[in-house]
């Protein structure tokens, strides 16, 4: 779990090495059973929704990962 970032802006979380996020369950823990690569968001609502601080750690991830996607 020393991998996951919270990205509290969006109620979830972000493992800075798979660009995998996952919800935040309502005890604060992240919910395991529900991945979904940050590439694979298809429309840029989440990304709107990011805070600026967490919207700069998203894009360090996915720099850092090689993903093409933009983050706007």
């Amino acid at each position: 779990m020393n991998n996951l970032i919270e990205l509290e802006s969006v109620g979830s979380f972000i493992d800075k090495e798979s660009g995998i996020t996952f919800p935040t369950l309502e005890n604060g823990n992240p919910d395991f059973s529900n991945p979904f690569h940050v590439e694979d968001f298809e429309d840029y609502e989440w990304f709107d929704a990011l805070s600026k601080k967490d919207k700069k750690m998203v894009e360090t991830i996915m720099f850092f990962l090689n993903l093409e996607k933009e983050v706007k």
